[in-house]
C-alpha cells in the first residue's frame, strides 16, 4: 500500500500527458486541415468582387514557347538586319521569356527567293535570300525564341519554295518548329492571289505537291497548317486530309473588324465586352473540337483585337492592353499550344512592338503575361460577383508561389476584390497594370514604370497587398486596370 500514492502520481501524470498530447495533436490536425480546407471566408463590407481559389486543383501545364508573336516577312529588315532598327527590338522579345516568332502573312505570298541576289523587304516584293534567313537565325539565337516560317504559295513555284524550305530546315535546326504552306488560302479569291474559282479541292493539290517536293529535298521537314481564318469547312477537310502530315493545326482569329459594325465594332466597349470574349472562345473551341478529333495541338498562329491592321485609337490604346491581357489566359485555358499576335506591316495600329522598336500597348498584355505566367500550372478560379465586370487567372507556378492576374475591365465601376485562398501564405504582393484612361495610348505602367526606349523594364518594388489570416487578400482595382497578385 505505501506504494499507490507515488503510482496515483504517476498514473495522473501519464494521464495528464497523454491529454496535452491529444490537444497539441487535435490542434494540429486542425491547422493542418484548416491550411488545405480554410473556412468560409468572412466577407468584409464594401467587397463587390469575391474570387476563391485552391490550388490543390492543378490544371493543365503552361506549354513551353506559349507566347509568340506574328510577323510579315517584309518585317525582317527592320527587326533582324539593323535596317531602321533599334537595338531594342531584341530586348523586348528578350523581356517576354521564350517565345514563338510566325514568321510569314500576306507579304510571305509575296516574297521571293532567291540564293544569289540581294535581300530586299520592299512592300508587297520582299526578297528573301540565305543572307537574311542567316540574320533571322541569328537574331532568334540570340532572343532565345524558336520560329517558324510560311512559304509563297500565292505564286505557285513548289520547285523555288522547296529550295527555300530546305534552306530553312538545313540552318534553322531545333529552332525552326515548322514550315507553313502559304497564308490563309481561303482568302486567295478575294485577295487576288488566285482567281474565283479557286476553291480547297486544288488548294488541297497544290499544297500536297509543295509537301511532297519539300520533302524529296529535306526529309527532315515538320509542317503545320493550314493557316486559314474564315473557312472552318475548309479548316475541317484539311484537316481529315492532312493531319497525319502536320504538328500544329493552326488558324487565325480576330474578334472584331476594322470595318465592322455592331457588336464586331472595333471600339473599346466591345473589346472590353464578356460578350465578345464569350462568342471569340466559342469560335477557338469550335476550332480546337476538330483539331482534338485528330489527335493535334492548336495554334492561334495569327491574332489580334482587330483585322486590317487595326484601328487608330482602339487598337493601340490601354484599352487593348486589357482585352490582350484578358485573351491570352483564357485561351490558355482552353487549351490552345500557341497564340502569336501579329505586328504587322510596319504602320499597325495593334502591333504589340512597331517598326521602330517601341513598345506599345498590346506589349504590356505581353509582359503581364510573363510575370504572371513563367511556368507551372493553370488553377481555375472561381469568380463570384456583382455586376463588376473583372475576371480573374491564376498559375500556380513552379516554385509554388500563386500568381492570381486580376483584370477589371469595367468602364465606370472600381472592383473592391476579396481573394479568398484554400491555403495559408504568408504574404501578398502586386504588381500594377495601369493608364491615365482607357483610351490612353501613351503613360500605361506595370509594376509602376514603363518600358524604356532602350526596350528595358524593371518594375518598382511590389505593393504590398493585405492578408488576413494567410487566407483572404484584399485589393482595390480602380475603373479599366489590372493586378498580377503573388502569394507566397
Amino acid at each position: 500500500m505505501p506504494y499507490l500514492p507515488r503510482f496515483s502520481r504517476s498514473l495522473g501524470i501519464i494521464i495528464a500527458l497523454v491529454s496535452i498530447t491529444t490537444i497539441f495533436l487535435i490542434v494540429v490536425a486542425r491547422a493542418l486541415l484548416l491550411s488545405i480546407y480554410p473556412t468560409t471566408p468572412t466577407l468584409f463590407e464594401g467587397i463587390n468582387v469575391l474570387v476563391t481559389v485552391n490550388p490543390s486543383q492543378v490544371g493543365i501545364a503552361v506549354p513551353a514557347h506559349f507566347i509568340g508573336l506574328s510577323a510579315e516577312t517584309q518585317m525582317l529588315c527592320a527587326m533582324v538586319t539593323l535596317d531602321n532598327q533599334s537595338s531594342s527590338y531584341s530586348q523586348l522579345f528578350k523581356n517576354l521569356g521564350s517565345g514563338t516568332l510566325r514568321i510569314g502573312g500576306n507579304q510571305g505570298d509575296l516574297a521571293n527567293w532567291s540564293s544569289s541576289r540581294e535581300y530586299s523587304c520592299a512592300y508587297n516584293n520582299t526578297t528573301v535570300t540565305e543572307s537574311l534567313v542567316n540574320k533571322t537565325i541569328s537574331f532568334l539565337n540570340e532572343i532565345g525564341w524558336d520560329f517558324s516560317w510560311s512559304v509563297n504559295l500565292g505564286t505557285y513555284d513548289p520547285t523555288t519554295y522547296a529550295e527555300e524550305a530546305n534552306y530553312l530546315i538545313t540552318v534553322g535546326g531545333n529552332r525552326l518548329d515548322a514550315i507553313a504552306i502559304g497564308n490563309e488560302p481561303d482568302l486567295y479569291y478575294s485577295n487576288g492571289r488566285r482567281p474565283s474559282s479557286y476553291d480547297y479541292t486544288i488548294f488541297k493539290s497544290q499544297w500536297e505537291t509543295y509537301k511532297s517536293t519539300i520533302l524529296e529535298l529535306n526529309s527532315k521537314a515538320r509542317f503545320m497548317g493550314d493557316d486559314q481564318c474564315c473557312n472552318l469547312s475548309w479548316f475541317q477537310s484539311f484537316l481529315n486530309d492532312e493531319s497525319s502530315a502536320i504538328t500544329l493545326a493552326t488558324y487565325h482569329y480576330y474578334p472584331t473588324s476594322e470595318t465592322g459594325t455592331g457588336s464586331s465594332a472595333p471600339i473599346a466597349s466591345n473589346l472590353l465586352s464578356t460578350s465578345l470574349m464569350d462568342s471569340t472562345l466559342t469560335a477557338i473551341d469550335t476550332a480546337k473540337a476538330y483539331a482534338d478529333a485528330h489527335g493535334l495541338p492548336l495554334g492561334l498562329t495569327e491574332t489580334n483585337s482587330t483585322d486590317g491592321g487595326g484601328k487608330l485609337g482602339v487598337s493601340d490604346s490601354f484599352a487593348a492592353t486589357l482585352w490582350g491581357s484578358d485573351y491570352i489566359f483564357d485561351v490558355l485555358e482552353h487549351g490552345i499550344k500557341r497564340i502569336n499576335f501579329h505586328l504587322g506591316s510596319g504602320g499597325a495600329s495593334y502591333a504589340a512592338i512597331d517598326a521602330q522598336g517601341d513598345a506599345k500597348a498590346l506589349y504590356y498584355a505581353l509582359l503581364l503575361f510573363k510575370e504572371a505566367a513563367p511556368s507551372g500550372n493553370v488553377i481555375q478560379p472561381h469568380v463570384l460577383k456583382t455586376d463588376i465586370n473583372t475576371t480573374a487567372h491564376v498559375i500556380l507556378g513552379k516554385d509554388n508561389k500563386l500568381h492570381v492576374v486580376l483584370i477589371n475591365k469595367d468602364l465606370t465601376n472600381t472592383a473592391t476584390v476579396q481573394l479568398h485562398i484554400a491555403r495559408r501564405y504568408w504574404q501578398a504582393t502586386a504588381l500594377l497594370l495601369r493608364a491615365p484612361s482607357v483610351s490612353s495610348t501613351t503613360g500605361i505602367t506595370f509594376g509602376g514604370t514603363s518600358v524604356a526606349r532602350d526596350g528595358t523594364w524593371t518594375a518598382d518594388a511590389p505593393i504590398p497587398v493585405r492578408l488576413n489570416g494567410g487566407t483572404d487578400a484584399y485589393i482595390t482595382l480602380p475603373p479599366t486596370s489590372a493586378a498580377v497578385v503573388t502569394l507566397q
